[in-house]
């Protein structure tokens, strides 16, 4: 890699510390605790080796879990992802 490019990558498993409050908001029993992975990476370029220019690009997946999908009955098979771009210039 070079110098004024870092790469960044992170993954975190998700679940609910109590599901009680779920269960009743929702009407539904049984709900997993296990909301899933979440999975990202970035690329942060500083071309001048400050902060005076920035750009960030970075994705994210989420892996849905049993507990996730018990809750959110999608009919999709692809899992929900989002994709970001930043500049930032400071004079």
């Amino acid at each position: 890699m070079l110098p004024e490019l870092k790469l960044i990558s992170n993954v975190s498993y998700l679940a609910w510390d109590s599901v009680e409050v779920l269960e009743i908001l929702r009407q539904q029993e049984r709900i997993s605790r296990d909301i899933g992975w979440d999975v990202s990476a970035g690329l942060i370029y500083r071309p001048f080796f400050s902060n005076n220019v920035i750009f960030r690009a970075s994705g994210a997946v989420l892996l849905p879990g049993s507990g996730y999908e018990e809750l959110f009955d999608d009919r999709t098979d692809e899992p929900p992802y989002s994709v970001l771009l930043n500049l930032t210039l400071t004079y």
